[in-house]
């Protein structure tokens, strides 16, 4: 071995001209790295007020690809006409509902305008039971009666108190009509996005691969899927349900019959169901108008508000991966922690979660992925 050759164990020091190489390396990818998630950021910014109606486009038009693709193949392939009827028929199908809810709930607060005005609308005499309560039970009969005998002094104490409570009751209901002005307006903007449907589907594809490996594009699957599914089976079969209740409810004369309505519409979306809204509703008829005419308010309003029982599983029948329960669970999580959008966003969260584990603990056949 020569006297100036290095041993196979040892490794020559970097010279000074390599280490300020690398240095200068490590410094321009920081200052990349920098520079790109500034950009994002400021990006992310700009985009934010238009993300809740990018996100429901997006969902739409994962929605209603499937029938475009139908209808342009019976239109001998024009694409562009398949889409210009698809947005249409959609806005169509999502104005009845919201302007029949609409109208409904101007003519109830009409109805509570007028019989507050009046004086009509006042309160029973409250329970003698109510007086015995401790502590609570003087100061509430005391209010009560106030309330029920002289509407303006109650007011002129106790009003801002509920003009405070009645504008945070009030909230829910801003939200809500926002979220319905954004549907309106996603269901536009979806028709733009059927055209170029396959290459997006393509890159969306590819830029999952990227992040999730080989099953990114199961992934892109389940979530196309679980938004038909949530689309059909909780939206759509909401609307259907509240839409039967709201006609029962009209033609019954039931009071304030459009805010019933569209609580009945929250609560199926929700889950919760709308036996809360019309059982009440049953109750006070049998109260109000006897025996025979809430009979047959009820021989129609009890069909309505089982239908969903029927609707579900026909809405869920080409499923093919996600469990309902994981489905449902997705729902109203979702609805809690993201809002109206959360009904698609959580569903497809657990979905994906779900499928993940469902492969890694049991393989892609089901007979175990852990060896």
């Amino acid at each position: 071995m020569p006297h100036n050759a290095i041993p196979p164990d040892q490794t020559p020091p970097p010279t000074p001209a390599v280490e300020r190489n690398v240095e200068r390396i490590v410094f321009d990818i920081a200052l990349h790295l920098v520079f790109f998630a500034t950009c994002a950021w400021l990006a992310l910014v700009l985009l934010r007020p238009f993300v809740p109606l990018l996100l429901w486009t997006c969902v739409i038009a994962a929605a209603l690809h499937p029938v475009h693709r139908w209808l342009a193949a019976r239109l001998g392939g024009r694409a562009v006409i398949a889409a210009v009827l698809v947005t249409t028929g959609a806005l169509l199908i999502t104005l009845g509902p919201i302007a029949m809810l609409s109208i409904s709930l101007i003519d109830s607060i009409e109805w509570l305008t007028v019989q507050t005005r009046t004086g009509a609308l006042a309160l029973p005499d409250p329970p003698a039971a109510l007086a015995n309560l401790p502590l609570i039970g003087g100061a509430v009969t005391t209010n009560w009666n106030l309330a029920t005998t002289n509407v303006e002094d109650f007011l002129a104490r106790y009003g801002q108190l509920l003009l405070g409570a009645g504008e945070r009751a009030a909230r829910p209901a801003l939200h809500f009509a926002e979220s319905m002005l954004t549907l309106l307006a996603a269901v536009a903007l979806s028709g733009f996005f059927h055209l170029p449907g396959a290459r997006l589907d393509a890159a969306l594809r590819r830029a999952t691969e990227r992040v999730a490996g080989s099953r990114g594009a199961v992934f892109v699957d389940i979530a196309a899927e679980t938004i038909r599914n949530v689309a059909r089976s909780v939206i759509g079969v909401a609307v259907i349900q509240s839409v039967l209740i709201g006609i029962g409810f009209i033609i019954g004369g039931v009071p304030a019959a459009g805010a019933l309505t569209l609580a009945a519409l929250i609560l199926a979306i929700v889950q919760i169901g709308a036996w809360v809204v019309v059982l009440p509703v049953l109750l006070w008829g049998w109260f109000e108008h006897g025996a025979g005419p809430t009979l047959l308010l009820s021989l129609y309003l009890v069909p309505a508000a089982a239908s969903d029982l029927i609707l579900k599983p026909l809405m869920l029948s080409g499923s093919r991966t996600t469990p309902m329960l994981v489905i449902f669970a997705g729902v109203i999580g979702g609805a809690v922690a993201y809002g109206l959008i959360g009904l698609f966003i959580g569903p497809i969260l657990l979905a994906i979660v779900y499928e993940s584990l469902r492969v890694g603990l049991y393989g892609e056949d089901g007979r175990g992925g852990i060896e």
